[in-house]
């Protein structure tokens, strides 16, 4: 057997002739099989294999491969990496390009000139062609054979849409050039979200649950016991730090805060000049990251995973289900010491777990982070199996749209360069319908404040003279209902212009 498994028995064995003889395969934990081999021959990944009626030597062998499960890389932050307060903007920093230019003429050129429309900060790329020029103005040397194509991959100085203005094929300037080449491919960057970005968008998004964030459990029992339920991004946030002092302090209950006052009802925040507590500060760092988990930002299924400590007193235990006890403890807290502990430092090993650089797969519309690392590289967690639990909080947003409006996706998508957007108008209605970039700038308006009657709806739309990328297209729509009640709609979809 190859690495990370085993096969039994193991070895040469002897069989009687014209017996039998069953092989078991064990895969170690975290691995599947990947390929058995029977006298040379594939046999497919069974976990199991016999030989019938032997009468001549045999051989078999086995290998593994890490399990799909196994394979997923998840996404975690340590209590140190929340405490960040101001987030960045969601606005553009870089602008990538690309044009592919062809030689159409039936002789090979020394030099190509461009004009483009905004200054360039670095031509990355530009096949065998040497760059030369600054800002607006660069000359390409080199041979370039009739028929042939290059690609011009470059940098904006500001993040904004490039396009040639001007191209000539050949020496100079002079002769009359080809004028607005789109680019083949675009990407406006946005910068790097930070972690205050990644809590305002839990909040917004309706991750961290439609009444507040809460650590610790909401009892009747307010004269008794307590809990910190934090209904706003910056309540969190107070909850991390005050000025320079963070949660340091031993791991305990919500049993007395620092000034020896008992602990009870619901708390807005928890500062750690409030109570300084530990324990709660990684615990609510623990719960951030289901969160997160269960609603998509980061990978689904982070609490779902099982602790595997053999000897911890939450072995086997779910991530969730280690944070549920947490918040059972917290509120209905206890003398020992010791259990908070070791609570704390398994909360601790978890939240370290899937901890590293920020990367994301999108931020233009959603905010949606990369994992750092995949299962199979933690030892101490495995996949349990269980069903990871989704947080789909947009179901009532869609509960709010009048009934009979709708907007529709627009077809056909991806387009070039036209496309049909159709909506549908339960009652007669001002309407106006614009379209966006993926920076929020409007790029075109299709219908501003039209009145409109009832009914189904259809608007062309043609992006001849903008660049390949994403786009958003906005309605919105008022109008009286029979009672003469005010109705509006509103509502926002992507599509994509690929020329």
């Amino acid at each position: 057997a190859g690495p990370h498994g085993s096969i039994s028995p193991a070895g040469v064995v002897s069989v009687a002739y014209d017996s039998a003889q069953a092989f078991s395969i064990t895969p170690e934990v975290g691995y599947a099989v990947d390929s058995l081999v029977v006298d040379g021959s594939y046999a497919g990944a069974p976990t199991s294999y016999t030989f019938s009626h032997v009468t001549a030597a045999h051989s078999i062998a086995v290998t593994f491969k890490v399990a799909a499960a196994y394979n997923v890389s998840y996404r975690s932050f340590t209590y140190p990496e929340l405490i960040v307060k101001t987030s960045l903007k969601k606005k553009a920093v870089h602008s990538l390009w690309e044009f592919k230019i062809k030689n159409s003429s039936v002789t090979t050129l020394s030099e190509i000139n461009i004009q483009f429309k905004n200054d360039v900060l670095q031509i990355i790329s530009s096949g065998s062609l040497v760059p030369s020029g600054s800002k607006k103005l660069w000359k390409f040397s080199g041979l370039f054979a009739a028929n042939d194509s290059v690609v011009i991959r470059g940098q904006c100085v500001k993040a904004m849409p490039q396009q040639i203005k001007k191209l000539w094929l050949g020496p100079g300037t002079t002769k009359v050039p080809t004028i607005t080449i789109l680019p083949s491919y675009q990407l406006i960057q946005l910068p790097m979200p930070n972690l205050a970005n990644v809590r305002e968008d839990a909040y917004k998004r309706g991750a961290l649950g439609p009444t507040g964030f809460i650590v610790g459990k909401v009892t009747p029992l307010v004269a008794d016991y307590g809990w910190v339920r934090m209904k706003k991004a910056n309540d969190m946030y107070n909850s991390l730090i005050y000025k320079n002092v963070t949660h340091t302090g031993a791991a305990h209950g919500f049993d007395k805060f620092d000034n020896t006052k008992k602990f009870v009802k619901e708390q807005s925040s928890l500062s750690p000049v409030k109570q300084n507590n530990k324990l709660f500060a990684d615990l609510l760092t623990l719960k951030f990251n289901i969160a997160l988990s269960a609603r998509g930002i980061t990978q689904p299924g982070f609490g779902e995973l099982q602790l595997a400590l053999p000897g911890n007193p939450f072995d086997t235990w779910l991530v969730k289900a280690i944070a549920n006890q947490g918040d059972q403890v917290m509120t209905f807290y206890r003398i020992d010491s010791n259990y908070y502990k070791g609570l704390d430092t398994t909360i601790v090993k978890i939240n370290e777990a899937f901890s590293g650089a920020m990367d994301t797969t999108n931020w233009s519309d959603s905010l949606e982070i990369k994992g750092v690392r995949p299962l199979i590289d933690v030892s101490y967690l495995q996949s349990s199996g269980v069903m990871p639990e989704r947080i789909q909080p947009d179901a009532v947003v869609a509960e709010q749209v009048p009934e009979g409006f709708s907007l529709q996706q627009n077809y056909p998508n991806p387009f070039n360069p036209s496309t049909t957007i159709e909506f549908t108008l339960s009652m007669p209605a001002v309407v106006t319908l614009k379209v966006y970039d993926i920076l929020g700038r409007e790029v075109a308006t299709l219908l501003d404040n039209a009145q409109l009657e009832d009914g189904d709806q259809e608007v062309q739309f043609n992006a001849l003279n903008l660049a390949t990328g994403p786009y958003f297209y906005r309605i919105t729509a008022n109008g009286r209902d029979e009672e003469g009640n005010l109705r509006s709609f509103t509502s926002v979809k992507k599509m994509m212009l690929m020329k």
